[in-house]
């Protein structure tokens, strides 16, 4: 049984990168699925050994590298399939999910993970692992022979790589004319009529058809480079015969035939050979990894030489290979949103807003034919005498396309002044600002020839769409009123001030410090700017349920900003008011931020830390 230290839950800084106390969690809960897997594995004597950056980081690291939130284990292929025989009796309330026992998978390794299809509050689940609310998961892949003879190899590969992507088209069409359910070889050769009557159907047939004609391709290969060994049924779930056919073809060499093992979808989609000798895995040895330990190759650095390079002690600025932390979607999920996901885009706004943005490609064209015909005139009195017939209907033909396009803008801020005027009232400044881009408009119209600033036209609409964000939304509370007016009664600067809930976790004790600092300095120009405070709706709940050390730190940091006589504190009710008052936009990336940047405020991203992305 694993037992931890005390203070392992703990925020900890290793190689200069900072592991939270969330991160801490899910570590302790994939080495409770690991210690479960090392208990079956042990019973039927099957190999396996460290793989990839698990490897790396118990030989380097003496546990999981400090950046990195999985763990990664290989098998030799028959010990794989006799794992996958017994996979029921794994327990601690897992499974061990791979094509053979589920229809919908379609990875190419195994997954021992907690059993659940859907992702909800376990009281039971986190007591077990350690007060992780998260799914975790092990990845057990399957190590294949490749065939020494270099014909028997490209076949292999060719052969492979051409099934595995059958497998992902299939997986494409049921989602794009099946709404994700799996389908059957005879549903597909029946054009898929039960899913597809409100698809047009010379979309589906294109598709389908050439797919069909894929598959009867690849039945011909297994016929004749497999004897029909394997086959693929008329009724049965197309994806999963798909995925065991590949399946056959990866483990289709043997031992005595081959010098080296690999994972076979990396001959499918990477050009690098990531293939090791087989005696260099062929034994194992037990080496130290967290509280615990693990089985890595006993010709371990030949493997990292061969994957990392032979300075695979030191670590790497590298870009990570996932989104660190794996649990990022399951935290947006458990807490029902994150900052902004739950904003509601006002329908007339909007459209609004998309039609000003189609006119800035009315002003280039405009401006590149105002200065064309600046130029002719330049040309002409530079050195010409004379005007030819040519010169004088080529010049017509450009003053009536700008005349024309002139008469098109105007109508288009017409029609958005009347929307406006039916939303908001008439005599709003928004509309005054567009008769005055109106005014502009006509100014151009009758005098062609002068020199004219196209962009102060795109300046008048930046200033007509900053209008429409800020005045078509809900009315603004007295007590927000009151912040967010100077003494003098002018409007101060309002700043979003937003917080994701996975960079707060990320960052551990962190992010409470750094929402202290950013709060003094805001305290320093009180008088001058206002700062709404955004955060996650369910963020708080889900620290107390999760009885994480933070909860008390986020909890005394939001009383300290709520105190501020400059903030405006908003737990997600008001985010569309919010975005419409706002000058600026601060904080963690979220998708409030993306908002923002819609709306075309400056946005600035909050830095907890510098953190490294290694090897």
């Amino acid at each position: 049984m694993l037992t931890f230290p005390e203070n392992f839950f703990k925020d900890e800084v290793r190689n200069n990168f900072l592991i939270s106390e969330m991160m801490k969690r899910a570590w302790a809960a994939h080495l409770k699925i690991l210690d479960e897997l090392q208990t079956l594995f042990k019973k039927y004597d099957l190999l396996y050994y460290a793989d990839f950056g698990t490897l790396l980081g118990a030989v380097r690291h003496g546990g999981i590298i400090p950046w990195d939130d999985d763990i990664d284990i290989s098998m030799p292929r028959s010990d794989f399939m006799k794992l996958l025989e017994h996979a029921d009796e794994i327990g601690g309330g897992l499974t061990i999910r791979s094509v053979y026992n589920t229809d919908s998978f379609y990875n190419f390794h195994a997954v021992a993970t907690n059993k659940t299809d859907i992702l909800k509050w376990d009281e039971k689940r986190m007591s077990e692992y350690y007060g992780c609310p998260f799914i975790c998961y092990i990845d057990i892949f399957p190590m294949d022979y490749i065939p020494r003879d270099p014909d028997r190899k490209k076949l292999m590969q060719q052969l492979y790589s051409y099934a595995y992507q059958m497998v992902h088209t299939c997986v494409e069409i049921e989602d794009a004319f099946c709404g994700g359910r799996l389908i059957t070889y005879k549903e597909l050769k029946n054009g898929l009529d039960k899913y597809c009557k409100d698809i047009v159907s010379s979309e589906v047939s294109s598709k389908v058809n050439g797919y069909l004609s894929q598959l009867k391709e690849l039945e011909g290969f297994l016929e004749r480079f497999y004897d029909n060994k394997i086959t693929i049924a008329i009724d049965k779930c197309l994806r999963n015969q798909l995925c065991r056919v590949t399946e056959y073809i990866a483990s289709s060499s043997n031992y005595k035939d081959a010098d080296r093992v690999d994972y076979c979808p990396h001959m499918a989609y990477l050009k690098r050979d990531l293939s090791r000798d087989k005696n260099w895995v062929k034994e194992t040895q037990d080496m130290p990894f967290e509280v615990t330990r693990i089985a890595v190759p006993k010709k371990y650095h030949e493997v990292l030489v061969s994957r990392f390079g032979t300075g695979y002690m030191t670590p790497r600025n590298l870009p990570s290979t996932h989104d660190y932390p794996y649990y990022r979607t399951q935290v947006e999920v458990l807490i029902e949103g994150d900052t902004g996901e739950n904003y509601h885009e006002y329908p007339q706004k909007k459209e609004l807003l998309s039609v000003l943005d189609t006119f800035k490609e009315g002003h280039q064209v405009l401006g590149d034919l105002l200065e064309q015909e600046l130029k002719e005139d330049s040309e002409r009195g530079d050195t010409k005498d004379t005007v030819t017939k040519e010169d004088f209907e080529d010049d017509s033909a450009r003053i009536s396309s700008i005349k024309g396009l002139l008469a098109d803008l105007q109508d288009g801020a017409v029609g958005i002044g009347e929307a406006i005027d039916n939303i908001c009232g008439e005599g709003t400044d928004i509309v005054k600002e567009l008769e005055r881009y109106c005014e502009s408009l006509y100014g151009i119209y009758e005098n062609v020839e002068a020199h004219h600033d196209v962009n102060s036209l795109s300046n008048i609409l930046s200033k007509v769409r900053s209008s429409i964000v800020k005045q078509i939304h809900e009315p603004v509370p007295a007590d927000w009123e009151q912040k967010l007016l100077k003494a003098d009664g002018t409007s101060k600067k309002v700043v979003i001030y937003a917080l994701s809930a996975i960079e707060v976790l990320t960052s551990g004790s962190k992010s409470a410090d750094k929402i202290r600092d950013s709060f003094t300095v805001f305290e320093d120009a009180k008088d001058d700017v206002c700062v709404i405070f955004e955060v996650p709706a369910g963020f708080e709940t889900f620290l107390d349920r999760c009885g994480l050390e933070l909860g008390s730190s986020y909890k005394d940091v939001i009383s300290f900003v709520r105190e501020k006589k400059n903030c405006i504190f908003d737990d997600g009710r008001k985010l569309e008011l919010a975005v419409s008052l706002a000058d600026a936009y601060y904080g963690d990336e979220c998708p409030l931020m993306n908002i923002c940047k819609s709306y075309e405020l400056p946005v600035m991203i909050q830095n907890y830390d510098i953190r490294q992305n290694c090897e």
